[in-house]
């Protein structure tokens, strides 16, 4: 199998890790500023760090040793994605929408119209599905497979000192790519049943747990809502759980999160989950996330929070523009994600 990476970041390269581990020939399609670099990397290998559920790489203990992957290759023309059975984009939701989409529309239209020819999408927005699908036409929308991102990696080590505080540097040999894979977690596909198969065997191989699901969108009708306003609502609070949570943008955060829901909810034409909404909408609820999340995950998840979403700012803050756009369509109120939206600008 010969897949196709679009995008070289970090998730795109720990998934292009786990289709290769598995077996498949791997790719990335980055821009040409980019390649030079990559291609470098591919000879001397990317280096990546496997994080374990609760123990976290600290400043004086003993330095992790990377895991080396070398010899992907790096292609620069659209043209390229003919050669490949699969196709993932592994860009941010507003890289989508890059030059109207003109270099999407020219990968689709190089891949292949048959049964290998499938494109895997991991972007959450609102509008993101509809949206490739439209650049698929409905000839070819059996050959879109939506996927769903619960791994968390990052360029390690995290910046430290005064910029993110007094924390200490992280202890690893190099630089390189950390990554966490949730235990009970498995990246979830939804799509045409035999594109989903070889999708999750493909990456099974090479030691990623999967799962299918009838409906991505209608599973994710509390989550993605929910990590969108919570990321929002950290960045307005200056990227401090102190701060959020003793101050008034947790109220303002719990009662973002219901509209958000309700907003998701009404769009999809299903009907709001109450009570998964109530439990993650409790401030109750947002501090005990936050708090513990220091005891699961294996690394400072309020600086990693603060670098990762400041790279990718622009999706988040789309995300709440999209809720409020599409709740004054539908007559549905969204005063707190204005509320928030107003503290970002």
């Amino acid at each position: 199998m010969k897949v196709l990476i679009v995008g070289a970041g970090a998730v795109g390269q720990v998934y292009g890790k786990h289709f290769h581990d598995g077996g498949a020939e791997v790719s990335f399609f980055v821009r040409e500023k980019y390649a030079a670099d990559l291609r470098a990397d591919s000879g001397q290998g990317l280096a990546f760090y496997p994080l374990a559920t609760g123990r976290r790489p600290r400043r004086g203990g003993a330095e992790l040793e990377p895991v080396r992957w070398k010899g992907f290759g790096v292609v620069t023309d659209p043209q390229a994605a003919r050669n490949f059975d699969i196709v993932l984009l592994s860009v941010s939701s507003t890289a989508l929408y890059a030059g109207q989409g003109r270099w999407l529309e020219e990968i689709i239209a190089a891949m292949p119209a048959t049964s290998g020819g499938t494109l895997v999408m991991l972007q959450p927005g609102l509008d993101d599905r509809e949206y490739v699908l439209g650049k698929l036409g409905p000839a070819r929308a059996t050959q879109l497979v939506q996927g769903g991102i619960t791994l968390v990696a990052y360029h390690a080590p995290l910046p430290g000192g005064t910029a993110y505080g007094d924390r200490p540097a992280e202890a690893f040999r190099t630089p390189g790519m950390a990554y966490w894979l949730p235990p009970g977690q498995p990246a979830t596909f939804a799509g045409d049943p035999a594109r989903v198969k070889a999708v999750r065997a493909a990456l099974e191989a090479g030691g990623f747990a999967t799962r299918s699901s009838p409906d991505l969108e209608k599973e994710n009708i509390v989550g993605m809502p929910a990590l969108t306003v919570l990321v929002c609502a950290l960045e307005a609070s200056h990227w401090s759980f102190d701060e959020l949570l003793s101050g008034p943008n947790l109220v303002i955060a719990s009662q973002a999160v219901r509209e958000a829901v309700a907003v998701f909810a009404r769009l999809r034409g299903v009907s709001m989950p109450t009570m998964p909404t109530w439990l993650v909408s409790r401030p109750a609820a947002i501090r005990l996330i936050l708090r513990g999340s220091q005891y699961v995950v294996p690394f400072d998840f309020e600086t990693y929070l603060q670098v990762h979403f400041t790279k990718v700012g622009e999706q988040m803050h789309q995300g709440l523009r999209d809720f409020v756009r599409h709740g004054a369509d539908l007559g549905v109120p969204t005063p707190a994600i204005g509320q928030l939206l107003g503290q970002l600008a």
